[in-house]
């Protein structure tokens, strides 16, 4: 049995699948789900990661995970995004003092400036495609937000050992109650 694909690179796997499906004239439900499907793989990467790093992943650990999963928030991660977004363009995470000293270098891997700007970039792409029905989308554009999800996963795994992924991957769960008051 071959090594086991992680769910994320399944839902990019998926979503392109989806995006490139109809030769001709893709559906737009097929395009509105690839997009919504890019985002996801976001969400549950950056989910999988903080669940995986808090709480193990001896077997035991497992339901451990299932259960904080469904602990986090889309806003909230959105919210802890567009900050440490802003951070590594300006150089200022508006974090509680806590969460600042998880960060000595006082500066943000570009791999997780890249999943920041990608996460709310999809989140807001993701809206449109599942409660705006007059928007259109097209295959170009749907392609290009898989490749950017697939794009920050992969500059995501370079970052996983920086103290900003650390901070960030915190912020993701518990932002409301470490951002600066």
């Amino acid at each position: 049995m071959g090594a086991r694909v992680p769910y994320e690179i399944q839902l990019i796997q998926q979503a392109r699948h989806l995006a490139e499906k109809d030769p001709t004239r893709p559906y737009q439900a097929s395009l509105r789900r690839a997009v919504s499907g890019a985002y996801y793989a976001l969400f549950h990467c950056l989910v999988s990661e903080v669940t995986r790093t808090l709480l193990g992943q001896s077997p035991g650990a497992e339901s451990r995970r299932h259960v904080m999963a469904r602990a986090f928030a889309h806003v909230e991660m959105a919210d802890a995004s567009k900050s440490f977004s802003r951070a590594a363009s300006r150089g200022v995470v508006e974090l509680h003092d806590s969460l600042r000293r998880c960060i000595p270098e006082v500066s943000i891997h570009l791999g997780v400036a890249e999943m920041c700007s990608a996460f709310v970039e999809l989140q807001e792409a993701r809206h449109k495609a599942d409660y705006d029905l007059s928007q259109n989308f097209r295959r170009h554009e749907c392609l290009e937000l898989v490749q950017r999800a697939e794009d920050a996963i992969t500059a995501w795994r370079g970052a996983i050992a920086h103290s900003s992924a650390s901070a960030y991957t915190l912020s993701l769960l518990l932002w409301r109650k470490m951002r600066k008051d």
